[in-house]
């Protein structure tokens, strides 16, 4: 399952991406994956219902989906619309998936996504470097229906603009569930302290990537994890 992703430190044109994954078992049902195509900068990320063999199954369907749509230059409203179908006709409606999909265009500095009900990813403005809780601005406009739910779902899409300077935090569900030796979740709270903490004085992706894998890993001590962890920056 590790050749479905894509290498964890990269800098595609302007934007610089570092992320994270590691399953809950020996395979699991987080999917985050990037990609340039004419000018414009694609961003992956989707967490199958459950984990484990049949999760898995599901990741593969969405990345051979993926890395066909990505070369038809259409937007993420289309190219969810595709996935939907893939991952329709291959769960036959019995799992299914939340998805995220975002296209960066270097021509104009917008960035268009589409949210088939995934985590709202955060945008974090540039900023002289203490951010606070408010300054991360959670991108859920719009939220669609999940992936493989319904084969004819249309999925609408939402444009913002993403200047030098700016971040995104994408990540899957499985992060404030993060368990100590004593079963205790890391929680929400935590999860967005630690967000903002990592983000201070302007920390390049790599940099955010460190602090905050190193919060939470701190925390669980090597408890096993309920969920697969995914996020990139």
């Amino acid at each position: 399952q590790e050749t479905l992703f894509p290498e964890t430190q990269s800098r595609i044109g302007p934007l610089q991406i570092s992320g994270f994954y590691e399953s809950a078992s020996e395979c699991g049902g987080d999917w985050w994956h990037y990609c340039v195509s004419n000018e414009k900068i694609y961003l992956w990320i989707g967490d199958a219902t459950g984990h484990g063999v049949p999760a898995a199954l599901i990741t593969s369907a969405a990345k051979s989906a993926a890395s066909i749509i990505e070369n038809l230059d259409v937007g993420p409203g289309v190219a969810m619309q595709l996935l939907n179908q893939s991952i329709y006709d291959v769960s036959k409606g019995r799992l299914m998936m939340t998805f995220f999909i975002a296209m960066f265009d270097i021509s104009n500095n917008k960035m268009t996504y589409a949210n088939a009900s995934h985590e709202a990813p955060y945008l974090i403005r540039k900023n002289d470097g203490q951010i606070k809780k408010k300054d991360l601005i959670p991108l859920n406009d719009l939220i669609n229906p999940r992936l493989g739910q319904e084969r004819s779902t249309q999925y609408e899409e939402v444009t913002v603009d993403f200047e030098v300077g700016d971040s995104l935090f994408l990540y899957t569900d499985g992060i404030p569930d993060i368990q100590n030796p004593k079963k205790e979740n890391w929680g929400e709270r935590e999860f967005i302290k630690t967000l903002v903490s990592s983000f201070k004085n302007n920390a390049e992706p790599d940099q955010v990537n460190y602090i905050f894998s190193k919060t939470f890993q701190d925390y669980r001590q090597n408890q096993t994890l309920i969920d697969d962890v995914t996020f990139f920056i």
